[in-house]
């Protein structure tokens, strides 16, 4: 298949699945944005290559939550759909990441260690089922696993939640690749 109308359809997929409240869809969710950001040939450098664009993913800071975190240093942290400008609480500011610093951004902790986006990514893609079932294989995995057995929000794991906003975060920063490919792909015709 091309990896053009691969790319696009797996945004489709993606879009489908990130308003569904289901535990279920927001896993599976976490194995579409693994192929798209995070396989060992991500389809987003593959479809880029041609477009050369620079890719912007905007999250939302939370510097006086950051800094109330650091002073009460809770056993579990997440950041839930609040790493969404769109769906954050008001007031908090938003900025912009290149791909590595999303991927590495900070979106919780469980007894002291940090995860990050890509860890929630591979443990829901690799562990809890998005694209194998597995077993966690390292301390971030036994981490999110722990979370996602104490932690509900509207009836699903707060694991599962976080995906949410990082599925809405992929989305947003892709759009402009998508809308390039798709440009590309209606010339073509």
């Amino acid at each position: 298949m091309d990896r053009r109308v691969l790319f696009l359809r797996t945004m489709d997929d993606l879009l489908d699945g990130v308003d569904r409240a289901d535990e279920y869809v927001a896993t599976r969710t976490a194995g579409l944005v693994r192929q798209l950001l995070l396989d060992g040939q991500p389809l987003v450098h593959a479809v880029n290559r041609a477009h050369r664009l620079k890719l912007l993913f905007t999250v939302t800071d939370h510097p006086v939550f950051q800094r109330a975190v650091e002073q009460l240093q809770p056993t579990v942290r997440l950041v839930l759909d609040g790493v969404y400008p769109g769906t954050a609480p008001p007031g908090y500011r938003s900025r912009s990441l290149n791909l590595d610093r999303w991927l590495s951004h900070p979106a919780g902790s469980y007894r002291g260690v940090e995860v990050t986006v890509a860890d929630i990514v591979r443990y829901l893609a690799n562990v809890a089922g998005g694209v194998h079932a597995g077993e966690p294989s390292s301390e971030a995995d036994e981490g999110l696993r722990a979370i996602a057995q104490i932690l509900r929000v509207q009836g699903m794991s707060g694991v599962a939640r976080t995906m949410r906003g990082i599925s809405r975060v992929t989305l947003s920063g892709l759009q402009p690749l998508r809308e390039a490919v798709e440009n590309e792909l209606s010339q073509a015709r």
